[in-house]
C-alpha cells in the first residue's frame, strides 16, 4: 500500500512538473530552428555601421537576420545606454568625427556628454551618429520585428541595474520580447535575489555547468564553438538538446583568421539541432531575402559574372560545394583551405556578408586530386 501511495506521489509530482514546464514555455515565442543572430548589430567592425548602432538593426533586418544581441550599460547619471565596453576608445570617435586620445569612460560621463560629444565608428560619416539609449534601441528593435538578447555589462549585488534593464525590455518589447543574457552573475542575482522567474535568460555553458543552469529554469544554453574542443563542443551540444533545451552557439571571431572563422562556422553548420547562431560576418540563410544577383551552377558562369560584377554597398555571398581532395577558396575577403579526401565526397558550406566592393569568389585546386562534383553559388544584394 505504502509503494502505491510513493507511485501516486511520484507521478503527480512528474505531471505538475510538466504543466508548469509547458506553460514557462508557452509564455515565450517559439524558439527557431537556426535562428540567425545579428552579434551588436550589423556593423562589419565598424565599417558599415557602429557597433551597436540603429543603423545596425537596419542592416540585420536587410539581411534577413531573425534577432539581435546588443549590451547595456550605466552612465554616471544611471541611464541605461547601448555600448559593450566599459570605454569608449574601441567603438567610438569626437563628435567632429576625429579619433579620441584620451581614455573615455563610459560610467564617468552624463547622458547628455555620451549622446552628444562622441558618435560611433563607421566607414561613411553619415553613419557616425550618436550611440542609442536602451529604450531607442528596443524602441527600434520593436518596430522592425526582432526578439532581443540583452547583455548587462555590469556586476550589481543589489540587483537595481538588472531590474532597470528588465523594467525597460518589459515596456517597450512586453516580457515575451527579450532575453537576458550573462556571464551567469546577472542570471543568478535576476533568480535569487530578484526572484524574477518569468524572464528569459541565456547564460554561458563554459563558465557555468548544466545543472548550475538547470536549477535557473527557463534558460537558453550558450555553448562556446570556441572555448571546447570539436569532441567537448559536441559532445556539449547533444547532452544541451537530448532533453529539449533551447541550445544558443556563436561565430564571434573579429581578430580572427579566414581560415579559423571558416573551420568555426562549419561546425556550427553541422550542428544540426542550434536553436540560435550569433554571428559577426556569417550571413543568416538564404530564403529569399534581397535581390539575387548571381546564382552560379558551374565555375564558368560564376567567372563570366565576376569579370563584370558590380560594386555592392551591402550583400551575402553563399557557397555550397561537393568535392573531393583539397582546395582554396577565396570568399570577399576570406580566404581559406578546404581540406577533403580524393576517395569520399566532402561537402561544405559557407555563407560571408561583405561591405562595399565588387564580390570576389574562387575555388581553386590545392591538390591534384581536387575535383567538383556539384557547385552552387549565390551572389545576394540585401
Amino acid at each position: 500500500m505504502l509503494e502505491k501511495k510513493i507511485l501516486f506521489l511520484a507521478l503527480m509530482f512528474l505531471m505538475l512538473s510538466c504543466s508548469n514546464r509547458q506553460k514557462m514555455d508557452e509564455a515565450h515565442p517559439t524558439d527557431p530552428l537556426r535562428g540567425y543572430m545579428a552579434h551588436r548589430g550589423v556593423h562589419l567592425s565598424s565599417t558599415l555601421a557602429g557597433e551597436n548602432s540603429l543603423e545596425g538593426i537596419d542592416y540585420a533586418k536587410r539581411a534577413g537576420f531573425f534577432c539581435i544581441e546588443t549590451d547595456c550599460r550605466y552612465t554616471k547619471d544611471s541611464a541605461l545606454v547601448i555600448i559593450h565596453d566599459a570605454y569608449l576608445n574601441r567603438t567610438f570617435l569626437n563628435a567632429d568625427g576625429t579619433p579620441l586620445t584620451d581614455t573615455i569612460r563610459v560610467a564617468d560621463l552624463t547622458l547628455e556628454q555620451f549622446q552628444t560629444s562622441y558618435v560611433l565608428k563607421a566607414q561613411r560619416k553619415e553613419f557616425q551618429t550618436a550611440a542609442p539609449t536602451l529604450k531607442e534601441y528596443l524602441q527600434k528593435c520593436k518596430k522592425l520585428g526582432f526578439r532581443v538578447f540583452i547583455e548587462p555589462k555590469l556586476k550589481d549585488a543589489t540587483g537595481r541595474y538588472y531590474l532597470d534593464i528588465i523594467r525597460t525590455a518589459d515596456e517597450v518589447l512586453g516580457r515575451d520580447g527579450y532575453v537576458i543574457t550573462s556571464n551567469n552573475y546577472a542570471n543568478d542575482i535576476i533568480r535569487n535575489t530578484l526572484r524574477i522567474d518569468d524572464v528569459r535568460l541565456m547564460g554561458l555553458l563554459f563558465k557555468s555547468s548544466f545543472e548550475e543552469m538547470d536549477a535557473l529554469g527557463n534558460t537558453i544554453y550558450a555553448v562556446s564553438s570556441t572555448a571546447f574542443t570539436e569532441d567537448e563542443y559536441y559532445a556539449n551540444l547533444s547532452r544541451a538538446v537530448s532533453d529539449g533545451r533551447v541550445v544558443q552557439s556563436a561565430e564571434v571571431l573579429r581578430g580572427q583568421s579566414s581560415q579559423k572563422r571558416f573551420e568555426t562556422f562549419m561546425r556550427l553548420k553541422n550542428a544540426k539541432k542550434l536553436n540560435y547562431i550569433a554571428t559577426d560576418y556569417a550571413a543568416p540563410d538564404y530564403h529569399g531575402q534581397g535581390q539575387k544577383l548571381l546564382h552560379a551552377r558551374d565555375m564558368r558562369t560564376l567567372k563570366k559574372w565576376l569579370r563584370e560584377a558590380p560594386k555592392v554597398e551591402f550583400g551575402g555571398i553563399y557557397i555550397d560545394l561537393v568535392y573531393s581532395g583539397d582546395c582554396q577558396i577565396t570568399c570577399s575577403t576570406d580566404c581559406f583551405k578546404a581540406k577533403g579526401k580524393a576517395s569520399e565526397l566532402s561537402h561544405i558550406s559557407y555563407q560571408r556578408m561583405f561591405f562595399d566592393e565588387k564580390p570576389e569568389v574562387a575555388v581553386v585546386a590545392d591538390s591534384p586530386d581536387f575535383a567538383i562534383k556539384s557547385i552552387d553559388i549565390k551572389i545576394i544584394k540585401f
